[in-house]
């Protein structure tokens, strides 16, 4: 569909020296067990897949939340994907159409600035013109 160049390369700055694609029968368990999260997750996975980007740890698929947080109990609808390393983390809200919502140390539930899990990761990795660094939030 994007053929040489990704729907990520013409814009976004990723460390992805870190990360680790999925391989391809990984990637299809995923789309089975989580069919409502947006296709640019799953084509996120392909191409980076999960580790650390510099400024983010992604997760090699959805998460509990409580494997994060041990005492916080947060909405099932919510699936993080991935982390700062500094307490927040940033998850699909299912209920709302795969929505990126950040929980914060005390379990408070955010929107972010960016609805889609592409607007999310321009924010960090670049901007939606394809000019320049994003600033994440």
């Amino acid at each position: 569909m994007w053929g040489a160049v990704s729907m990520f390369d013409a814009f976004m700055d990723l460390d992805a020296a870190g990360m680790q694609p999925l391989d391809h029968q990984s990637l299809e368990k995923l789309k089975k067990d989580f069919p409502g999260l947006p296709e640019a997750y799953f084509s996120f996975l392909e191409q980076y897949g999960f580790g650390d980007s510099g400024s983010l740890i992604f997760y090699e698929g959805p998460i509990a939340l409580e494997d994060v947080y041990f005492k916080i109990t947060a909405p099932a609808r919510l699936l993080p994907f991935c982390d700062d390393g500094q307490g927040y983390v940033y998850c699909f809200d299912v209920a709302d159409s795969g929505h990126v919502v950040c929980v914060d140390p005390r379990g408070d539930v955010e929107d972010v600035e960016r609805e889609t899990f592409l607007e999310f990761l321009f924010a960090y990795f670049g901007d939606e013109d394809g000019f320049g660094e994003g600033d994440g939030f």
